[in-house]
């Protein structure tokens, strides 16, 4: 997502001043400002450990025993789905069981810190700053094989 206003924006905007907004340029221009929002808040909570492009190479990173995830990386969060990555934002990774690795780190719980509105909005901003995308959740299997 590189200019701000996004092309989206612009859009919204010409059609807002034609008098007629249709649902999805609506929808793209709120999406393209979350995600512009999260990056500042990706930049005030999450840079300092992720580092600037989400590589896990933030300015505190070496402090820890595990560094904190590359989102850059393949394997992390374009393997898993958008809730997860919420909850994961919501809840840490302190505590998990061994087997939780490579997820398990010393990632603060930030539920308490960050409005669930905002962690949304960090969320967006992860996968955009990694340009990555989440892994979109699988059909479930209905009768004889089909998909629902």
């Amino acid at each position: 997502m590189g200019q701000f206003p996004t092309d989206a924006m612009q859009a919204f905007v010409k059609e807002l001043k034609a008098g007629t907004v249709s649902k999805e340029t609506a929808k793209k221009a709120l999406l393209d400002k979350r995600t512009f929002e999260g990056r500042a808040l990706y930049e005030m909570n999450c840079r300092p450990c992720h580092g600037d492009s989400t590589g896990g190479d933030g300015p505190m990173a070496d402090g820890f025993r595990l560094r904190p995830i590359n989102f850059t990386d393949n394997g992390t969060i374009e393997t898993i789905v958008e809730g997860y990555t919420f909850w994961r934002i919501t809840n840490g990774g302190r505590g998990l069981p061994q087997e939780a690795t490579p997820w398990d780190s010393a990632m603060p719980v930030w539920k308490l810190d960050i409005p669930e509105e905002y962690r949304f909005k960090i969320m967006l901003g992860e996968y955009d700053l990694a340009q990555k995308t989440a892994r979109q959740p699988e059909k479930a299997e209905g009768k004889e094989g089909e998909k629902k």
